[in-house]
């Protein structure tokens, strides 16, 4: 009985264990239905500087159509300290993934300096939002977005994190930031460095998001509007009224009253009393008695000598001469001249010629920003070759330069950012920039006409659409003479 019963509780323990492992086995099998790291693609790019407007930041799509896409790059020329620039993340999930909604975390950069060290660059976050207007946005509405400042002294970083991110879907993240100049930007060369530093999924589903090594950089910080009224301000009300109310009211009462009173009575009483009294009484007495004593002995020697002699010479010559001549040249002469000469002079020539900055006119360049948004002014000058190819319009000009993604490593990329250097030089000759960069301009309409440059062969541009396949040697001419161009487009030197 007693090994009966033993044998059934083994059993059922037995039974019961094979249900909890079974269980167990299933929650860990049961499979995650949301898009992972590898599902997921994104793009990092800025938009086109003409399409928002840079005091509001209103404006701007990354997929607007036409030639107002986003851009990978950025000229300073195009806009102004203090101005707000927008940048985009193109978040894109692969329709095959799985089903369900992860999180994602998305980390961008955005340099406070120049990549030679000056102080012009991304200081503030200006918003942080989901662009849900763009026509390239595809989703289901259920997204949200939310950051965290991770900023250090030398970078603003922006840590956003997206949810309800789904299979099928482009969402695309919507960053301002702004430009703060603490150098004059005329004082600064180099550029302005952002970039898509990484991305991970942290919810749903998991793993890290490639991205590369993608950057937006604003180009040749130096070209941005110089900040010249702001110092003149700040000096001139410092140093003018300080030193003329400080000086003149010390002076005048200190010397006055000391060098009146210290001369004046010693040296006059000393000398009158002494000579007057002497002379006077010795004569007079001894002349009268002598002739006249003989008939009126007793009355008339007596009562004239004593009265008359003594009281009229001592009072008199005393009190006159000693105030009047000694105070009126001491006081006038002295305080005027010091004061007057001496304050007017130091103040004026100080503060003026310090902050007026000339090295843009010495060249005269403008940069490609800036002739992609001053149409009207390029027109004039059109057409011109770049290369075998011929802009004559300004839709041509726009094109041109929108196809400068100067960051690249692609082949195309290299000839387009040549181009749209090579374009602006030429409207800048042709608006009376100086021409010393004429030799650089021949060799690269050279290079793009499929010419020989160096040694090296060239290739023939047929236009921003076109495609072309670079040697290592091509690649690298290319690269030299862009960056000749592009020198002296922003005014730093010309060869």
């Amino acid at each position: 009985m007693r090994k009966n019963f033993l044998v059934a509780s083994l059993l059922l323990i037995t039974m019961l264990m094979t249900l909890v492992m079974g269980s167990r086995l299933n929650v860990a099998a049961a499979p995650v239905f949301a898009p992972s790291g590898g599902d997921i693609s994104i793009d990092f790019a800025a938009a086109a500087p003409f399409t928002y407007n840079h005091l509001t930041g209103v404006g701007g799509q990354y997929n607007q159509g036409g030639t107002n896409d986003a851009v990978e790059s950025l000229e300073g020329g195009d806009f102004e300290c203090g101005d707000i620039v927008v940048f985009f993340n193109a978040i894109t999930v692969d329709d095959g993934a799985s089903a369900g909604a992860s999180t994602i975390e998305v980390v961008n950069s955005y340099n406070r300096f120049t990549t030679s060290g000056g102080a012009v660059g991304f200081f503030t976050i200006n918003s942080v939002t989901l662009q849900t207007s763009d026509p390239g946005y595809i989703s289901n509405g259920n997204e949200s977005v939310s950051f965290v400042d991770a900023s250090t002294p030398t970078q603003t970083i922006i840590q956003a994190s997206i949810t309800g991110v789904e299979p099928g879907e482009t969402i695309i993240l919507r960053e301002q930031v702004v430009i703060q100049c603490t150098d004059d930007p005329a004082s600064v060369t180099g550029n302005i460095q952002t970039a898509l530093e990484s991305a991970q999924v942290t919810a749903g589903g998991s793993g890290t998001i490639t991205t590369g090594q993608q950057t937006v950089p604003l180009k040749g910080a130096g070209s941005l509007p110089t900040f010249t009224p702001t110092p003149t301000r700040t000096n001139t009300p410092t140093n003018t009224p300080t030193p003329t109310r400080t000086n003149t009211p010390t002076n005048t009462p200190t010397d006055t009253p000391t060098n009146t009173p210290t001369d004046t009575p010693t040296n006059t009483p000393t000398d009158t009393p002494t000579n007057t009294p002497t002379n006077t009484p010795t004569d007079t007495p001894t002349n009268t008695p002598t002739n006249t004593p003989t008939d009126t002995p007793t009355n008339t020697p007596t009562d004239t000598p004593t009265n008359t002699p003594t009281n009229t010479p001592t009072n008199t010559p005393t009190n006159t001469p000693t105030d009047t001549p000694t105070n009126t040249p001491t006081n006038t002469p002295t305080n005027t001249q010091t004061n007057t000469p001496t304050n007017t002079p130091t103040n004026t020539p100080t503060n003026t010629p310090t902050n007026t900055p000339t090295p843009t006119q010495s060249i005269g360049g403008l940069t490609p920003g800036y002739w992609k948004n001053h149409l009207t002014q390029a027109r004039q000058y059109l057409p011109l070759n770049l290369g075998s190819y011929a802009v004559t319009t300004t839709s041509q000009v726009t094109k041109v330069f929108n196809a400068m993604n100067c960051s690249s490593s692609k082949p195309n990329d290299a000839i387009g950012c040549l181009a749209g250097h090579l374009l602006a030089a030429r409207l800048n000759v042709a608006n009376g920039a100086n021409a010393c960069i004429a030799p650089v301009i021949a060799q690269a309409n050279t290079f793009l006409s499929g010419g020989t440059v160096n040694g090296v062969p060239g290739v023939t541009y047929i236009g921003p659409t076109g495609t072309y396949t670079l040697t290592s040697a091509q690649r690298n001419l290319a690269i030299s003479l862009k960056n000749l161009l592009d020198k002296y487009n922003n005014n730093i030197s010309c060869p």
